[in-house]
């Protein structure tokens, strides 16, 4: 595991900047995978700390284990039930969602991360870096 790591980081260090663009399937919605990713964190026992980074009071801090899990979303999108649930790890990943937009630009020219806003301003992940020529990981695990 040490050595696939090491192996990945110096390809991506050799090949900076010059990333060709795997195009996504279907755009993955950055909301929802935050929220996704901070309710995995939270089950195997991490704490949400990056959660309370991004809220702006703590009021509902104590709520935070009664948030739903990531059952509550339908079609990549969060709900209204999950929204008045979680409403930090909402706000936090609209927060991450705006960061990444806001840097789309300079992560599609040095990384080859694209991301796209709609008309509702919901951030979507379009494509992320071919490493390695050939090789797609599963997605799907």
């Amino acid at each position: 595991q040490i050595l696939q790591r090491e192996f990945w980081y110096q390809r991506i260090i050799a090949r900076f900047g010059t990333f060709s663009v795997a195009r996504l399937a279907e755009p993955a919605i950055v909301e929802t995978l935050v929220v996704l990713a901070l309710e995995t964190e939270a089950v195997d026992g991490f704490p949400d700390s990056e959660v309370r980074a991004f809220q702006d009071t703590e009021s509902h801090a104590d709520d935070m284990d009664t948030c739903a899990t990531a059952d509550a979303f339908h079609d990549s999108e969060p709900t209204n039930d999950m929204a008045t649930q979680c409403p930090e790890k909402l706000a936090a990943a609209k927060a991450v969602a705006d960061l990444l937009f806001e840097k789309a630009d300079m992560l599609r020219e040095y990384f080859g991360v694209e991301f796209v806003r709609d008309g509702n301003g919901v951030t979507a992940l379009i494509g992320l870096p071919n490493l390695l020529h050939g090789f797609f990981p599963n997605v799907n695990c």
